[in-house]
């Protein structure tokens, strides 16, 4: 059971360090949690339900937990997401918020892959959004990239793959 998804301290980041092929850190890969009515952090159910509002303040809550510098912070967002209206607001805020880092939108291949429709309004947004200095990432790539046949009208556009070296 979980307590009310509209009330912003319910949400909370937790990070993950990203890194290059170096080792060095590259990044931090933010990892949304809701508080249940336990009181332990868990996997909210539904992504697309949670508001860009409530990302944003769980963002600016979160951010006091990492390490300042030149990294990148991974926030992932479901294609619904990203195409809504309202994020490019959201991006204007939260980027100032964790500046000097700079933010990396991820989405799940999985996820393009479900809905090729909405591929041509997801590179739309990217091309926008890239012009506001956002990177971009698609995650869970296998590392036999047999998965690339789904995504490759978006590779183009695309500043990070993260594979699964599974």
């Amino acid at each position: 059971m979980f307590g009310k998804t509209k009330k912003n301290d319910n949400y909370l980041y937790f990070f993950n360090k990203i890194y290059d092929r170096s080792g060095s850190v590259f990044g931090f890969e933010s990892l949304l949690r809701i508080k249940d009515m336990a009181g332990e952090w868990v996997l909210p159910q539904d992504f697309d339900k949670i508001s860009l509002e409530i990302i944003k303040e769980a963002v600016i809550k979160s951010k006091e937990n990492l390490p300042q510098g030149n990294f990148k912070f991974i926030l992932k967002l479901t294609s619904k997401q990203l195409v809504s209206y309202r994020l490019r607001k959201i991006i204007k805020e939260v980027s100032a918020q964790i500046a000097p880092m700079v933010l990396v939108i991820e989405l799940s291949h999985n996820e393009i892959r479900k809905k090729p429709k909405k591929v041509r309004a997801i590179k739309r947004r990217i091309l926008r959004y890239q012009k506001q200095g956002v990177y971009f990432s698609i995650n869970n790539i296998g590392s036999e990239f047999r998965h690339a046949k789904h995504i490759h009208k978006l590779l183009t556009y695309i500043d990070f793959i993260k594979l699964d070296m599974k």
